[in-house]
């Protein structure tokens, strides 16, 4: 998922586990970097402004399917 620069919050839910990273590859598996999120509970991140600062994550459902609600807050 890609972010603008204007992105400063981002909360991240599903009813499955989530595997959330700064590194990885789209279709391709979660970086070494990866945060467990456990199912039905939500994280914000505060996202930081810079030049040297991702603007990417990347999810994955610990099960084949699952939906993931994501708010941007600007």
């Amino acid at each position: 998922i890609q972010l603008g620069s204007n992105a400063r919050f981002v909360t991240i839910q599903s009813t499955k586990k989530l595997y959330l990273a700064t590194n990885g590859t789209d279709g391709g598996a979660v970086g070494s970097d990866f945060f467990e999120i456990p199912a039905t509970n939500a994280l914000e991140l505060k996202m930081t402004s810079g030049s040297r600062n991702k603007r990417s994550i990347f999810v994955a459902c610990h099960s084949a399917t699952g939906n993931v609600n994501l708010l941007v807050e600007m």
